[in-house]
């Protein structure tokens, strides 16, 4: 998925390929030289094949839906919870509907079955597109890419925004990071201490 080099970020903590994937990378590409509008690292990462298009798409559709009802669940999100997120956030009028919707739905108790239809059409909301590219002639993966409907890719958005503002900042969440945080650390000196130490 991602493309560019550790050595070409200053000080990266993700998103990039080791030094030694260099041949894997290499591999990828066919030995093709990368084209100049490609040499910026950042647009390096955005070039994907239309299988990590998908994924990713895959991706946004799961957690934007069902973060949202996981909150809901949790009661993390709740009506009074929307309510004031909505009127600090100065919403457009499609965003509005789009929270009142989920509203309506909590109070109905038709959330789940509503999000769970949701799928289907974000799936639908895509289509393949043929594109070029220095690598189009050669292979069937960067001949095409994925297209979403603008409409439907602004809705996943407000769903991970709103999953993010209401439910991973608050500080149930917060306090739970800290906890998760405390015993990877725990579990990664046991490791060491125990075993690659020795």
């Amino acid at each position: 998925k991602y493309k560019s080099l550790m050595s070409q970020h200053d000080n990266p903590d993700r998103y990039f390929l080791y030094e030694d994937q260099l041949n894997e990378r290499n591999f990828v590409f066919a030995n093709h030289s990368l084209p100049e509008e490609l040499s910026d690292p950042e647009k390096l990462n955005t070039f994907r094949s239309i299988e990590c298009q998908i994924m990713d798409w895959a991706d946004d559709t799961a957690y934007s839906l069902h973060d949202i009802i996981d909150g809901i669940h949790a009661r993390l999100i709740t009506r009074g919870e929307l309510e004031e997120w909505a009127e600090e956030g100065e919403l457009n009028q499609t965003e509005s509907s789009l929270v009142e919707t989920i509203i309506n739905e909590m109070v109905d108790g038709n959330v789940e079955r509503t999000f769970s239809r949701k799928i289907g059409d974000f799936i639908n909301a895509c289509q393949l597109e043929e594109r070029e590219n220095f690598l189009s002639p050669f292979t069937e993966r960067y001949h095409y890419q994925l297209r979403v409907n603008a409409q439907i890719s602004a809705e996943a958005s407000l769903y991970k925004t709103i999953a993010e503002d209401i439910v991973f900042s608050s500080a149930q969440m917060q306090q739970l990071r800290f906890k998760w945080d405390h015993i990877l650390e725990k579990l990664f000196w046991a490791l060491t201490t125990n075993y690659i130490d020795k």
